[in-house]
């Protein structure tokens, strides 16, 4: 953001709001065309300093982040007939945003119009033909020769498989002996067991060259409830090799905690506080999990395939032609095997996959 926009920004009055999910919504109007507005919107949002994660013919979506690359507010804003609303959201944690939405969708507003006011009809035509020439790729100049398939190993599922069961039991017995000795923190180790295990999944996928996303969820799943269970399991132990006169076994063990509940500092929170953060464990393990899952799988397919073949792809989807057409204009170049096809399509899909954890 200039010292300029910076300016203009401080100067906006705020208007705070206050929810679960604080957002400010307006709407105004504008003397653009549609095609013009995406144009000229679309330079504001480069002026101001977001980072547009979605636009078609209507609708454009950016997001603003702090001084830590950490998102802080998501701005949408919809054309209709000469008519945009505007809303930004949000994205952190708070329930009060201080009056930063409200500044969020004014700046937008003023810089718009700014720019609206200040460019001639023959430099907005100008914007708005530039705009449409990279949306349907027109500079785009067809190769001679496209970079050679790499050789690839056959997708194989076993080695994700094993080395997240083998981290999964590491995971099950640190947490064991962290809470055994007192040192647990609720909600930081339990997404630090999500951030883990999809970490590892993410990177051996890559090795087992494997992005059945339908086939890796439920390992992920599983590793989540394995270093749940082995973690109860290392308890047990490790309470029993401290008392070895004591005679429980495993089922009387997890009664007896739960009879005797969580206590957090002086306070405890019984039965139910307990099953909470079993709760917390499965839930952020799993979700922050699948983020990187996700997140890992579609590196890998963007990755294993060469910018020039992808490029060709998508101009090729982007004039219409059907995956069948876009598979036989591929062979032309040395791309004949199925299984690279396939490679090639996924990658395809993974733009969009990419394009929505970005706005997500």
């Amino acid at each position: 953001m200039t010292p300029e926009i910076q300016k203009l920004e401080d100067s906006i009055r705020k208007v705070h709001r206050v929810a679960f999910t604080p957002k400010f919504k307006d709407s105004f109007q504008t003397k653009l065309s549609k095609s013009a507005f995406i144009a000229i919107a679309l330079k504001a949002i480069e002026k101001i300093g977001w980072e547009v994660v979605y636009y078609d013919d209507s609708n454009i979506e950016a997001k603003r982040k702090n001084d830590w690359d950490t998102w802080t507010e998501g701005i949408a804003m919809h054309y209709d007939f000469g008519k945009v609303n505007i809303q930004s959201t949000s994205l952190g944690n708070e329930m009060w945003d201080f009056g930063r939405n409200s500044k969020r969708v004014r700046l937008f507003q003023l810089v718009l119009h700014s720019l609206e006011s200040e460019l001639s009809e023959e430099e907005i035509k100008g914007f708005e033909s530039e705009q449409k020439k990279a949306d349907e790729w027109d500079d785009y100049v067809i190769p001679e020769s496209l970079p050679a398939p790499s050789p690839r190993m056959k997708p194989n599922i076993y080695i994700p498989l094993i080395c997240t069961i083998v981290i999964s039991l590491i995971i099950g017995y640190i947490l064991a002996f962290s809470i055994s000795n007192g040192f647990y923190i609720i909600g930081l180790f339990d997404v630090g067991v999500g951030f883990i295990i999809g970490f590892i999944l993410s990177q051996t996928l890559k090795l087992g060259n494997y992005t059945d996303f339908k086939k890796l969820r439920p390992i992920l799943i599983a590793s989540v409830i394995l270093s749940f269970i082995s973690c109860q399991i290392f308890i047990y132990q490790l309470y029993i090799s401290k008392n070895p006169s004591v005679e429980i076994d495993f089922i009387t063990f997890i009664k007896l905690r739960l009879e005797a509940g969580l206590t957090i500092k002086s306070l405890n929170t019984g039965w139910i506080g307990l099953v909470i953060s079993w709760g917390l464990l499965l839930f952020f393990g799993y979700y922050i999990g699948l983020l990187k899952l996700v997140s890992g799988i579609i590196k890998h397919q963007l990755n294993r395939i060469p910018p020039e073949v992808l490029d060709f792809a998508v101009y090729l989807f982007i004039n219409e032609k059907s995956e069948d057409q876009v598979k036989t204009e591929l062979s032309k170049f040395g791309w004949s095997n199925n299984e690279d096809q396939n490679y090639v399509m996924e990658a395809v899909g993974a733009i969009g996959d990419a394009q929505e954890m970005r706005r997500s």
